[in-house]
């Protein structure tokens, strides 16, 4: 296009499809796109040195994708910040329910956030919402630690009772040096989810959507998915440290002359770990049947919190 046809395309003024067209802005770059370019493929591998640290990653597809604090690192980078501007309670009429007559309210809450640059400048907004419609937000299942009944199978649920049925009448065990009543944690029921989760859900996905409208370029030059993780409805759930699982095996190996042992756990998960402590509580928990919450579990195996060194599949 030579001088005088851009200057045309810049400057027109014609009616088009009843709209009149006028003052437009011709566009340009505001900095050198090599540099630009260079500076973001740093960024993309700054950020992927912390995201093979990350432990929990979401991926779906085999691509993962980056949850709000990921989102934040990358801003760090270019001093972008994220701003909730508001947030405010939302009583939705779906116009239908399950039996397909009367009208279901579904309630929740929406935000509003922006992401602002270094000098405090509006750069992108965006709105968040978390309903009580979704499936991971309506209610959440509910445990309680149960006791086992004395003389009665440790393996029928109907054995334990939520209530304290009396020092007789539970079966105590040692483990450690004291003697414990033996207790499974167990599903006793669901619950709704608490109104300041929703509310806060609704926060982190509007400030994430706000930070990937400015930052999206970054984490395509490493290879991720650019819609916050928070957005997603089919990746797996996180292990839910409530839920806890059994111990099934313990197995020691070595590797390079150091030894490991292999935690097999009840939910079929694998774990590694060198510290013999660890190992042999795992085993007393194997032999009393007791659940473990691997993220709690600094309550429970001996005042230490399990540092997994990595997951095997075979050992």
């Amino acid at each position: 296009m030579d001088d005088s046809t851009e200057e045309e395309a810049v400057m027109l003024t014609e009616p088009r499809d009843g709209i009149v067209v006028s003052g437009a802005q011709r566009i340009s770059t505001v900095r050198d796109p090599e540099r630009a370019l260079a500076e973001a493929i740093g960024a993309a591998k700054a950020l992927t040195r912390v995201l093979e640290s990350k432990k929990d990653a979401v991926i779906m597809n085999g691509k993962q994708y980056l949850e709000f604090p990921d989102w934040q690192t990358v801003g760090h980078f270019y001093g972008v910040t994220a701003r909730v501007v508001k947030t405010q309670f939302v009583s939705l009429d779906t116009g239908h329910n399950d039996t397909g007559t009367d009208s279901t309210f579904v309630t929740g809450w929406e935000a509003s956030a922006d992401a602002i640059g270094p000098d405090g400048q509006v750069l992108s907004s965006a709105d968040g919402m978390c309903m009580t419609d979704e499936e991971k937000w309506g209610a959440r299942n509910r445990y309680e630690w149960c006791y086992l009944l004395k003389g009665k199978d440790r393996h029928d649920d109907a054995s334990y009772v939520v209530e304290d049925p009396g020092t007789g009448n539970m079966v105590w065990e040692k483990q450690g040096d004291k003697n414990r009543p033996v207790k499974k944690r167990m599903l006793v029921g669901s619950a709704p989810v608490p109104t300041f989760q929703l509310r806060s859900m609704a926060q982190t996905r509007a400030c994430a959507k706000a930070l990937r409208n400015v930052l999206s370029w970054v984490a395509v030059l490493g290879g991720y998915g650019t819609t916050p993780a928070e957005e997603l409805d089919d990746i797996p759930d996180k292990q839910d440290p409530s839920e806890g699982t059994t111990i099934a095996s313990v197995k020691p190996f070595k590797s390079d002359e150091k030894q490991y042992w292999a935690i097999q756990c009840g939910n079929d998960a694998v774990r590694v770990t060198d510290e013999p402590d660890i190992a042999d509580a795992a085993s007393e928990f194997m032999a009393s049947g007791t659940n473990v919450q691997f993220r709690c579990v600094d309550r429970q195996i001996k005042g230490k919190a399990i540092d997994w060194i990595t997951d095997v599949t075979e050992v």
